[in-house]
């Protein structure tokens, strides 16, 4: 079921973090297509009118959504111990929320590096840095470890309620 959803699901994640990076890097989004498991974003620099450039950015649903199914059985194997829904609602948003972030930071670190090689940003070193540091971190750590951690709250809220 999950193979038929995640493209939709990825499309409703890059559409809303697409909006929050274009607020923060000062772009407008010229169109957002999917192809498959990919999905292409175009932004517009807005500051530099005069000088309209057209910036595409690939991202890949399998990149960040390949755990979800992992992490969906390990919630459902923790049912018959803990049968509180509220516990399910904030996996789910937490899930959401560091998918959103994951996107955000991968289309900021990729807007940064594109506008500061082409001039249209100064060349901030440290916003390079930041946004790299960031997308590294959510990409290597909190999307690789999602399912332990799920696990791992469960867990802990399983031995709060007993």
């Amino acid at each position: 079921m999950w193979i038929w959803i995640k493209d939709y699901y990825g499309l409703v994640i890059t559409y809303i973090a697409s909006h929050l990076v274009s607020y923060v890097k000062d772009v407008h989004i010229s169109w957002i297509h999917m192809e498959e498991s990919i999905i292409r974003v175009g932004f517009i620099p807005e500051r530099y009118s005069l000088e309209r450039i057209l910036i595409e950015i690939l991202v890949r649903n399998y990149s960040y959504t390949f755990n979800v199914p992992l992490t969906l059985a390990i919630m459902f194997a923790f049912y018959p111990l803990l049968k509180r829904r509220l516990v399910y609602i904030w996996i789910i948003l937490i899930l959401f929320s560091l998918h959103i972030f994951f996107v955000f930071s991968l289309e900021g670190q990729r807007l940064t590096s594109v506008m500061t090689d082409r001039g249209f940003e100064k060349d901030g070193k440290i916003d390079v840095l930041l946004w790299n540091s960031v997308h590294g971190f959510i990409g290597s750590m909190a999307i690789r470890f999602e399912p332990f951690l799920v696990g791992i709250y469960m867990y802990f809220k399983r031995l709060v309620n007993v």
